[in-house]
């Protein structure tokens, strides 16, 4: 229960690669591409090598005790098991949905911190619709055919303010179908309030385009959770322990494009 709370809460992961795996492991990640060449008859083959270099994903332990009295568990009118795992699983979303976009220490690699920049404002705090458009055409195709859209709240709000002149129309339309998701210049938006606002100052990344499969979510052998009847016993309540195990990168810089601030 608290795993599928944890899950809905986090709009982030539903566009990332998420793998459950056993321990710290490695992957090749492309540094440099080779390239095939016209050759001509009996002319030595094209030499042209690709580079890797690696990224290790090691565990993060997020972790978090609850104490409850022992009446409340037994008395409670509520589904206290259900009410109690959708706690935990909204705090564990809420840590981990801000690692996975913004970073911090001890944790996760943030998306917002390992992609390339695609477009720098002309004025600090200010986006301009003409550099909407350059952040889409700055990703390769290949990626941009399976992009998305990510910023928050108030950065959706800026956009959707955006029109064509003093009385003129809105330039971003929002879905007319109820329950259809919202797109911008056709590709789907995510809204995920961890992300910097567009005002945030110089170097704020307020809107990231991109191939957010890209972004790989290790966990670590699932979810530990444990009841603590004996620790908590002398003062009649009960302890709820629960960590999880995970880490997370973009592997691929050039498949996320950002907005950056002046």
């Amino acid at each position: 229960m608290i795993v599928e709370t944890m899950d809905s809460a986090q709009n982030f992961t539903q566009y990332a690669t998420s793998m459950q795996v056993g321990g710290q492991i490695t992957i090749p990640v492309q540094n440099a591409v080779g390239g095939a060449a016209w050759t001509a008859e009996n002319a030595a083959y094209n030499n042209s090598d690709t580079t890797f270099t690696q990224l290790v994903f090691s565990p993060y332990k997020a972790t978090r005790i609850l104490t409850i009295s022992q009446e409340l568990l037994s008395d409670a009118y509520v589904n206290m098991e259900g009410f109690l795992a959708g706690m935990f699983g909204r705090s564990f979303a809420t840590l981990l949905n801000t690692a996975f976009i913004n970073g911090a220490s001890a944790s996760p690699s943030g998306v917002m911190n390992d992609c390339d920049n695609g477009v720098t404002s002309a004025t600090r705090n200010v986006i301009i619709w003409s550099e909407v458009l350059d952040l889409y055409h700055s990703l390769k195709e290949s990626y941009r055919s399976n992009g998305t859209w990510l910023f928050n709240s108030r950065t959706a709000g800026y956009l959707r303010n955006l029109n064509t002149g003093t009385g003129g129309s809105y330039i971003w339309q929002p879905s007319a179908i109820v329950g259809e998701a919202d797109t911008l210049l056709g590709r789907p938006v995510a809204i995920n309030d961890a992300c910097d606002d567009y005002d945030a100052g110089v170097g704020g990344r307020a809107m990231l385009f991109g191939d957010l499969s890209y972004y790989w979510i290790t966990y670590q052998n699932g979810m530990n959770f444990q009841r603590l009847d004996e620790l908590y016993a002398a003062s009649g309540n009960v302890g709820l322990k629960a960590d999880v195990r995970v880490d997370g990168q973009l592997t691929s810089s050039e498949a996320v494009k950002a907005w950056t601030s002046a």
